[in-house]
């Protein structure tokens, strides 16, 4: 696209978004805690980080979003918040079994393909197929240029027999401020949505979708944590409120209800903040947001020398 074609789209988008406000922000939050059920076994086992291999980073161009991404082996890694150097996760990431055969790690069982939304931005699509082509997930990521979420739009394709045959499920591995230690899980109703919270010392984060869920579960690493129950039991068998150690959080999708959906991970310096962050984002428009991040990300490129048309896109 003609790059002042480009600069005048942001400027049009600009507009509109100080004009407008933010009218999508969440204001108010009813928050009911869902703790019951605690999980046996603290602390878990002692806590890794990702892989250094990464695929992709990411951050909006400005100084509003406080947050940025990594890509590994097709999934978010590392999200840091509030600043560069503190990692907050390990990996958010989709499971997928059958409920009675087998479980399908994203991260290790497809085969990945990465792709820019937008050459000159940090916007990204993860393709990742099946290597026993049963499925195929496929992720739009990149941040609220307003705010302090990651937005993860997915679609989830049965490429042998139907959707319906597919259990679909979300975890987290949480490493608040650095640390995958002393991390404090929990469930709550926000406005009637239901958010998984992890907090440690003055970071919180929020975990949600605009899907329905069929359950989740918060255990300890390698003990009782949603991804080693599937291991096991090919299903979801546990149902834990809440934990404090090294933990993993899980979701299981509905996909009756829908098989495109957006996630978001939002951050806040308390539970209150990092839940209206969360609904905020998820209640704004995402095509607006991403075209916002977009065009911030093609002004800072139009700003950058070209040496008469010699550098190419990478640079």
């Amino acid at each position: 696209m003609n790059r002042k074609i480009v600069a005048i789209l942001f400027l049009i988008i600009f507009s509109i978004t100080i004009f407008s406000g933010c009218s999508s922000d969440v204001s108010y939050v009813k928050i009911q805690h869902l703790t019951a059920n605690e999980a046996p076994q603290a602390p878990g086992k002692e806590d890794t980080w990702a892989s250094a291999q990464k695929q992709g980073i990411g951050t909006a161009n400005n100084d509003v979003s406080k947050v940025w991404f990594t890509l590994t082996h097709g999934a978010i890694s590392e999200v840091y918040y509030p600043t560069i150097d503190m990692a907050n996760s390990k990996f958010l990431k989709f499971l997928v079994t059958d409920g009675k055969s087998f479980v399908s790690d994203e991260t290790k069982d497809t085969v990945s393909k990465v792709e820019k939304l937008n050459t000159r931005s940090l916007a990204f699509k993860l393709i990742n197929t099946d290597k026993q082509g049963r499925y195929k997930i496929t992720k739009e990521i990149f941040t609220d240029p307003r705010r302090n979420s990651v937005i993860m739009k997915t679609t989830f394709e049965a490429l042998k027999g139907n959707v319906k045959d597919y259990k679909l499920y979300l975890a987290y591995d949480p490493h608040i401020a650095n640390q995958g230690k002393y991390n404090e899980g929990y469930v709550i109703k926000a406005n009637d949505k239901e958010i998984l919270i992890v907090h440690r010392e003055k970071i919180y984060s929020a975990l949600t979708t605009d899907v329905k869920w069929k359950g989740y579960s918060i255990g300890y690493n390698q003990v009782n944590d949603p991804i080693s129950d599937l291991e096991k039991n090919k299903t979801m068998t546990q149902h834990f409120d809440k934990a404090r150690g090294n933990i993993i959080e899980g979701i299981e999708i509905d996909l009756s209800d829908k098989t495109e959906f957006k996630t978001v991970l939002s951050f806040g310096e308390s539970e209150e903040e990092a839940a209206k962050t969360a609904l905020s984002t998820l209640k704004d428009n995402y095509d607006k947001m991403l075209g916002i991040y977009i065009a911030e990300w093609n002004k800072y490129c139009d700003g950058l020398k070209d040496f008469k048309g010699k550098a190419n896109e990478l640079y």
